[in-house]
């Protein structure tokens, strides 16, 4: 392929990338002198080591800001967008936020990149052990690029999982909440992957809230609740005087979460 066609197609592209896509017969150094040239000529822009964005003809190299999914697609083999960034992917995010997390089993370093963080975070160990990373995963195709990214079902359950990663239980609240379909079954069999009785039970509460607008029926949250944990469990942050707890699931809940006062008029 003819570097100015690669440029043209590859809005974000890595090192290797480039030296399986570039016609010729030039050895690996011919090659990288050719990279080397682009980017001194303002046509790609290095991110990091071995990552590069492209640059349209006539734009300014400082200018151009990339789709920071792709970055993320493109910053591990394996990598799979998580979390915030992929309640943002899939458009649900409440607010949107300037540090993306990809998922991955390569030791990568967070980087910054005009204003933008992006992060590597290891998968849950139980799913590791499991060899079921990708579990409830799926791919889409964006900019010609093949991206990975979390199912809804498992966007929610990792959500619950780690909030902080998230922004927190109201941006959950408010992002997840707006989803007009979750498949029971599906984040059932993911919770039983996880392994984890404190998130069964953040994540029953949670359907248990917005079950009048979701499809599935009691039958999910029965099958939940028979997984909760055993002692009570607080559903995180510091204990606070007005918490309430939730008998069906063990769970003891922040006062503002449970009525969601966030929805109140100011």
């Amino acid at each position: 392929m003819d570097a100015e066609v690669f440029l043209s197609k590859h809005p974000v592209f890595t090192r290797e990338d480039w030296l399986k896509n570039l016609a010729g017969s030039d050895s690996v150094r011919t090659k990288e002198t050719k990279l080397h040239y682009y980017v001194k000529k303002g046509r790609a822009v290095r991110m990091r080591q071995g990552l590069y964005i492209s640059v349209p003809p006539g734009d300014d190299p400082l200018a151009v800001q990339p789709d920071p999914f792709l970055v993320c697609a493109k910053s591990a083999a394996d990598s799979v967008i998580a979390y915030h960034a992929a309640m943002e992917f899939h458009g649900r995010a409440y607010s949107l936020h300037q540090r993306f997390d990809f998922l991955t089993i390569a030791d990568i370093r967070s980087f910054e990149f005009r204003g933008v963080s992006y992060r590597a975070l290891t998968f849950p160990a139980r799913l590791i052990e499991a060899e079921e990373t990708h579990c409830e995963v799926e791919k889409r195709e964006r900019s010609g690029v093949t991206v990975r990214v979390t199912t809804l079902e498992r966007t929610l359950v990792d959500a619950l999982d780690r909030p902080e990663l998230a922004g927190g239980w109201e941006e959950i609240w408010r992002s997840m909440g707006s989803v007009e379909y979750y498949d029971g079954k599906r984040i059932v069999n993911y919770l039983k992957l996880l392994d984890n009785a404190t998130t069964v039970a953040k994540t029953g509460f949670f359907l248990e809230q917005h079950l009048a607008s979701l499809p599935f029926g009691a039958g999910v949250l029965e099958e939940l609740a028979a997984m909760r944990p055993q002692q009570p469990r607080r559903m995180g942050g510091q204990r606070r005087g007005d918490d309430i707890f939730m008998p069906r699931w063990n769970l003891v809940v922040p006062l503002r979460v449970a009525e969601r006062r966030w929805e109140e008029p100011a």
